[in-house]
Parts: structure tokens; C-alpha cells; sequence
């Protein structure tokens, strides 16, 4: 599921209103209090939340079925992400991973699936400043965190920085709020991690 689903919410949403419906209309025709009436909408709203569930978990795995039956710069995927997207169930947000690449594309389960769609984004080659940003505890904790780990590095004047982002809620253009960076010499000194 993503951070915020909408059908979640709106399931939630309308369990609250209907038992807080359901209540006020007991009291307006002067019933005694009966839980049977919440419990009927506690049973209904967990069976949606079910269905629903179940629709994720199937869709889940036809977008990475889909994205795994690929070549991807010549050869199979090192790894397949499926990312939901809070609005439609058929659409995912398609993250591949190969040697050195990471391709992030969009996924629709309802129309054909289109590997040129995406961006291709290179993985720089591994240097020592990495080892050293990794050791740092802002990198420490993030790493903990992250799922789909994909570094960047920039060039700053005689130094580097090292960007690690967290590719579920963004892309290395735009890395969104999952994120921690260094600044590390050319010797692979961190000069500053945050």
C-alpha cells in the first residue's frame, strides 16, 4: 500500500460515518443501545478492506510478473519493485533494477506494457566516499529505512556530493522527501552528512 491510499481512507471513512449514522438514527427513534447495527458496518468495512486488499495483492503481482518477463539493456532484471499509486489499483509505479541502472516506469495493468515508457537513470560506479558516507549515522538510519536504495553523485568544485534516495517516492531528478547526502572529498573523507 502506499503511505496514503485513498480507497483505504474512504473505506475507513465510511465505517466511521455509517456506525456514527446508525447510532444517531437509534437514538432519534429511541432504541436502546444496540451494537448490532456497528458491528454489521465493522464486518462490512472489513470485508471491503479485504477485497480490497486482495485486488492489491493480485494486481502487485501481475505488475511484477509483467515487468519480470523483460530484458532489460540485454539482460534480466536484478530486481522488480511495483509501487502502488494511492488513486488507481491497476496503475504501479515500475522501478527496475539492473547491473548498473535503475529504469523507473509507469505500469497499467489495463493497457500493453510499454518498457520505453520510462526513464533510464545510470547507477555511478562505486567509490570509496560511499563506504565512508554509509558509516555516517544519517546514512546508517536511512539505509535501515530504505527499500530501494540508488545513489547519485554530484560533483562539487574539488569535492563530491553523495546523494542516497530512496527510489518509492522519487527519482534521482527528483528525489522527493526520502533522501540523505554527503559531502566527501576525493579521498573518500566525509566532510559533512545530513
Amino acid at each position: 500500500n502506499n503511505i496514503i491510499d485513498v480507497w483505504i481512507l474512504a473505506i475507513l471513512l465510511l465505517a466511521l460515518a455509517a456506525t456514527a449514522l446508525t447510532r444517531l438514527v437509534s437514538a432519534e427513534i429511541g432504541e436502546r443501545k444496540s451494537t448490532a447495527p456497528r458491528r454489521t458496518w465493522a464486518c462490512i468495512s472489513l470485508v471491503a478492506f479485504l477485497a480490497f486488499e486482495g485486488l492489491r495483492i493480485v494486481t502487485h503481482a501481475r505488475a511484477v510478473e509483467v515487468m519480470s518477463a523483460r530484458l532489460y539493456q540485454g539482460a534480466p532484471p536484478h530486481r522488480v519493485v511495483a509501487i502502488p499509486n494511492s488513486l488507481n489499483p491497476f496503475t504501479w509505479k515500475g522501478v527496475i533494477e539492473g547491473a548498473n541502472f535503475a529504469l523507473i516506469l509507469p505500469v497499467n495493468l489495463r493497457t500493453d506494457y510499454d518498457p520505453a515508457a520510462g526513464r533510464l537513470y545510470r547507477a555511478p560506479a562505486a567509490i570509496p566516499g560511499m563506504e565512508a558516507a554509509l558509516r555516517t549515522h544519517p546514512f546508517q538510519v536511512f539505509s535501515r529505512w530504505s527499500q530501494v536504495p540508488f545513489w547519485r553523485v554530484t560533483p562539487v568544485g574539488d569535492d563530491l556530493r553523495l546523494d542516497l534516495i530512496d527510489l518509492r517516492f522519487g527519482t534521482p531528478d527528483n528525489p522527493g522527501f526520502a533522501g540523505v547526502s554527503a559531502l566527501v572529498d576525493r579521498m573518500g573523507n566525509v566532510l559533512s552528512s545530513g
